[in-house]
């Protein structure tokens, strides 16, 4: 029955601490998501940490999509993956709204297949 026991014990033991250490990390996850949420909120910059730094950014400040930084990738449906949509440099497909650069796929017909989707690409 002792070592029964003492295995039991351990198990529970066992289970208990990874239980506990699951929940700490989920805890310190929250938190960790809860400070960079309020960070970004209070001063609009991220802070990546003292080894890192800024290389290049785009604020997405103006009306339309700053053509120096970005390239529109015009591409048929099934170009990438059998994709059914087609990647355009349409403005109904990818514009700014809200300083945030927006990609937004459309459904064009009552159709579902190849060409019957749009959106856009861009690096």
């Amino acid at each position: 029955m002792k070592p029964y026991f003492n295995r039991l014990t351990t198990a529970l033991i066992l289970v208990t601490t990874l239980l506990s250490c699951m929940n700490n990390d989920k805890k310190q996850s929250v938190n960790n998501l809860e400070n960079a949420n309020n960070n970004n909120n209070n001063n609009n910059s991220y802070q990546p940490g003292l080894d890192w730094t800024l290389d290049w950014a785009d604020e997405f400040d103006g009306d339309t999509i700053n053509s120096n930084n970005w390239n529109f990738q015009v591409e048929e449906a099934g170009r990438f993956n059998e994709e059914w949509q087609r990647y355009t440099n349409s403005s109904d497909n990818a514009y700014i709204e809200n300083n945030c650069l927006v990609i937004k796929a459309l459904h064009e017909s009552n159709k579902h297949d190849k060409n019957q989707y749009s959106s856009a690409r861009l690096n």
